[in-house]
């Protein structure tokens, strides 16, 4: 799989600025997930390659998978898609976490933005909310001194390893504001774990802009019943939906059985995927 190295160049152009503020983010963290999205079946663990862009005042968090997804919608044509090049792409960009979390220390908030079919939202919630307890224990982790500390978050309990040898108060997915990088975190139960696989510095820079060009701010709540309406059923959503055109898109069955063959197979696949690594 080609492998992508960059610096992130993030502009954060948020509502209470009259103008973008741009914010260089000088180092990739890369962090192995492993984890349990069916919570009944402990063999249906899986793992990703996740990555922090961090350094600055601010920082983006996404799985490599997403970034080559991305890359790969905007370098494959049209005239490609269908194609087998097109399908073993695809394949390879294949990720259960098709979400981008932006964090902005000055302003205590954190963005999580996602496309729920061809629309691009983001909800924002505050760092700060994610309150933490430092413990005595201590541990090596890749040469790190670091020292434990848990808190509780989204439904679960979860305990982080920090190292104030590197000072910058970050971590992978929504977790910051230890005085130092989280190097590890996971649930008490070990259904996400999160392990320090390395910390680089050398890439080539490029520019992002936030919030994401046409993706429209939504509540949290409003965001998580529009996403679960499309995942259970996403055949009717796209039936619904109505794009900026007007137009409307149809996706219909040659027949009842079939129907009622693709209803079972969705129920199953929803049953197999009860195990967010939010809860609540």
């Amino acid at each position: 799989m080609k492998r992508f190295l960059f610096i992130l160049v993030i502009t954060f152009s948020l509502n209470s600025y009259s103008q973008s503020v741009k914010d260089i983010l000088k180092y990739r963290v890369v962090y192995e997930l492993t984890y349990q999205p069916d919570s009944t079946d402990v063999n249906s663990k899986k793992s990703e390659t996740i990555w922090l862009f961090t350094g600055g005042k601010g920082s983006l968090f996404l799985s490599e998978r997403k970034a080559l997804k991305d890359s790969l919608s905007q370098s494959m044509n049209i005239s490609q898609i269908g194609s087998q090049d097109w399908k073993d792409k695809t394949a390879a960009t294949k990720t259960d976490f098709d979400f981008k979390i932006y964090k902005n220390r000055d302003l205590d908030k954190i963005y999580h933005t996602e496309k729920i079919f061809q629309d691009g939202l983001y909800y924002i919630e505050k760092a700060s909310e994610i309150k933490w307890k430092i413990e005595d224990d201590t541990k090596q982790i890749a040469g790190y001194p670091s020292q434990k500390a848990t808190t509780s978050f989204a439904g679960r309990n979860f305990i982080a390893w920090f190292t104030s040898a590197i000072p910058i108060p970050d971590g992978p997915y929504k977790f910051s504001g230890l005085p130092g990088l989280i190097l590890e975190v996971s649930d008490v139960e070990n259904e996400y774990v999160f392990h320090f696989k390395g910390l680089s510095t050398s890439f080539d820079p490029i520019v992002k802009a936030f919030p994401p060009k046409l993706f429209g701010e939504s509540s949290k709540e409003d965001f998580l019943k529009l996403k679960r309406q499309y995942q259970e059923n996403p055949i009717k959503y796209i039936n619904n939906y109505v794009g900026e055109s007007g137009k409307k898109i149809t996706i219909s069955f040659n027949n009842g059985n079939d129907k009622n063959k693709y209803r079972k197979k969705r129920k199953v696949q929803l049953a197999k995927e009860n195990n967010p690594i939010e809860l609540e």
